[in-house]
């Protein structure tokens, strides 16, 4: 018997929102998500994503971990427009 991709992920908690401060340093984590999936094998590894609301690459995500890294394009427009 084989398992097969009938499961999708759920992830805990099903919603995630994270205020990000003017002062987050580039390359801060800024949130964590955590999924499972009840497959087992190949089909029950998780690899996260990015799949809308970026499309200035902002943000990265690890795939393996779920970790959310805020990027530095944002923080440069705030500083280059703070300066003048």
């Amino acid at each position: 018997m084989q398992d097969i991709n009938d499961n999708a992920p759920i992830f805990y908690p099903r919603n995630y929102s994270k205020n990000i401060q003017d002062s987050t340093q580039p390359q801060s984590e800024i949130i964590t998500v955590h999924a499972t999936d009840e497959d087992s094998g190949a089909f029950g590894r998780v690899i996260y994503s990015i799949i809308s609301g970026n499309s200035d690459n902002n943000f990265q995500i690890n795939p393996e971990t779920g970790m959310q890294v805020y990027f530095t394009f944002m923080q440069r427009i705030h500083n280059t427009f703070s300066r003048h």
